[in-house]
């Protein structure tokens, strides 16, 4: 394999590879963040903000504070992931 008359090491692909791999799963978390945030924003307009979008009980603020976008209280949330 070469690049521009020049060889190109087996290693420095596979470098390439997981370099370009790791971007769009960077580039895809960034997205699916922007939505929640995206989502976050419509609930606080709609005075929702704080309401589990599953059950209806509140989100502790603690919860907020750390995870500001969550959809889900702490219950619905494992069970939405288990």
């Amino acid at each position: 394999i070469s690049t521009g008359g020049y060889p190109t090491h087996p290693a420095d692909i596979g470098t390439e590879s997981y370099d370009q791999e790791f971007t769009l799963e960077l580039l895809q978390n960034n997205g699916n963040t922007l939505d929640s945030i995206e989502a976050a924003l419509v609930r606080i307009s709609n005075g929702e903000y704080g309401s589990c979008t599953e059950c209806g009980g509140r989100i502790p603020k603690a919860r907020l504070d750390v995870l500001p976008d969550t959809p889900h209280c702490v219950k619905c949330a494992q069970q939405l992931q288990g």
